[in-house]
């Protein structure tokens, strides 16, 4: 970018938003069709560039405009090639919150990703990376990045499997345990279906037991 240009960056609620100053003119640069935005090189040829190229170019990020409210503390984690190699490429891409929300960076404006339910019941989420488009359980994304720092240190997560306890439709973090064993699994399923027959036979004593939640 030439010199003659200044790229400020605004943080307001942990969101970061762009805009290009121009020195010369002492005026903000106003993006036009398709989000570019036009400037002078030094010899006062016109160059053209969107904001994420400018962004990724200075600061090696992807932007996007996020608009998107958080939820009342709400949290998220980048998903990045810790989880899985195929982002490797898309380490700024793709978010998950604790409340079991996906969104995408992949296009000028933030977007929510759409979860669906697949084999037997488990909600998943489709990514783009590298012309495929892996299907992965959202319940698993969220257990890696709000609860695997819990476990103890050096647990494979590759051979932990994760426990819903309030259906397979809620994947906060807060409905989820990660379990080190096949039969810890089974254990945690036994215990909620006792519950869910507990509750079915004391209605009112539930209703007390969530109200005080």
């Amino acid at each position: 970018m030439p010199n003659r240009y200044v790229i400020v960056q605004t943080i307001i609620d942990c969101k970061a938003s762009y805009t290009i100053y121009d020195k010369q003119k002492k005026k903000t640069v106003i993006p036009v069709i398709n989000h570019r935005v036009y400037l002078r090189d030094e010899n006062n040829n016109r160059l053209s560039y969107t904001m994420k190229e400018i962004v990724r170019e200075v600061y090696d990020l992807e932007y996007c405009l996020d608009s998107i409210p958080d939820l009342p503390g709400e949290q998220w984690f980048f998903i990045g090639s810790e989880f899985d190699k195929r982002f490797k490429n898309y380490n700024g891409t793709y978010l998950v919150s604790d409340r079991g929300r996906v969104k995408s960076y992949a296009g000028y404006e933030a977007a929510l990703m759409k979860a669906k339910p697949y084999t037997h019941g488990y909600y998943m989420v489709t990514f783009r990376c590298d012309g495929k488009r892996p299907r992965i359980r959202l319940h698993r994304i969220v257990a890696y990045y709000f609860l695997l720092s819990q476990m103890p240190k050096g647990t494979d997560f590759s051979k932990c499997e994760v426990h819903h306890w309030r259906g397979k439709e809620n994947n906060a973090a807060c409905n989820l345990s990660i379990c080190l064993t096949k039969k810890q699994h089974d254990r945690y399923d036994r215990i909620r279906r006792g519950i869910i027959e507990y509750r079915a036979q004391h209605p009112v004593c539930w209703f007390l037991a969530d109200l005080a939640a």
